[in-house]
């Protein structure tokens, strides 16, 4: 045993070695363990980060309102403008919390650490929530058949606002800008920033994955349902991609990989 302690002691220059030492010492990038962060500070930054996400959601729905209520307006355009405006938004937010923090980009998990892998377990990521998706849906439809024929009854669905028609439609190239910005807004928010403090703050990794899918999937509640179920699938799925590769490119690209497919499933012109 004292050799043992003389060891660890000449490994860390002299310094106990801690359990948060230890966790930082584990194997691959481990910058979002947050580690060094204050559990305080992590709970107000969690407040913080909650009211952003509300004020964002409540901006997304006054932009739904103004479109329903001015029918005039384009719809391709008034999307684009304000996901650009809500993703300068999340930009500056996060690089207060990391300027205030005095946290590195690593610490959301902005790593060139493995570029290759973290694109690839993104890609796949994306893939098992389009597939857990998929089977959710026909899960869904079997259930609804069942409710039909057994009791005669079928469940609503609901849409947030006006769906786009004519001239309003985006074109593909408006749409894929629209979700790539979505996916890195997204992906900062809820799994580089509040995730990793919601760790901090719980202990644990499911907790912080189950809790931050939750206000993930809150955030598509306007949309019915069946948006909700999905987005906490995709919220886990990819929240289990950024906690098993440290990295925020692979939870974009999983996100985006899942929007992509989604685009691929419906028509839109140009």
């Amino acid at each position: 045993m004292p050799e043992q302690a003389a060891d660890n002691t000449a490994e860390t220059g002299g310094a106990d070695v801690t359990p948060a030492a230890r966790e930082l010492r584990a194997p691959g990038p481990h910058d979002i363990l947050l580690a060094t962060v204050p559990r305080g500070r992590a709970v107000a930054e969690v407040l913080a980060l909650v009211a952003l996400i509300v004020g964002l959601d409540a901006a997304w729905a006054g932009i739904f309102r103004l479109v329903a209520t001015l029918p005039g307006l384009h719809y391709g355009g008034l999307w684009l403008t304000a996901r650009v405006v809500t993703f300068a938004v999340v930009i500056l937010a996060g690089a207060a919390l990391l300027h205030l923090g005095r946290l590195p980009l690593a610490s959301v998990g902005l790593t060139r650490h493995r570029l290759e892998s973290q694109v690839f377990w993104g890609f796949v990521g994306g893939l098992v929530a389009q597939i857990v998706k998929f089977a959710g849906i026909f899960l869904c439809l079997g259930f609804v058949w069942w409710l039909w024929h057994r009791f005669e009854v079928s469940l609503p669905t609901t849409q947030l606002g006006p769906p786009p028609s004519g001239d309003d439609v985006p074109s593909r190239g408006t749409y894929i800008l629209i979700f790539a910005l979505g996916a890195v807004e997204e992906e900062l928010v809820f799994r580089g920033l509040l995730l990793p403090r919601l760790r901090r703050v719980t202990g644990h990794w499911w907790i912080a994955i189950l809790l931050s899918s939750a206000f993930f999937a809150a955030g598509h509640s306007d949309s019915g349902f069946q948006a909700v179920a999905v987005a906490f699938a995709l919220g886990v799925i990819v929240a289990c991609v950024l906690v098993r590769t440290r990295s925020l490119l692979a939870a974009v690209v999983a996100h985006l990989t899942f929007n992509m497919f989604q685009l691929m499933l419906q028509p839109v012109t140009g």
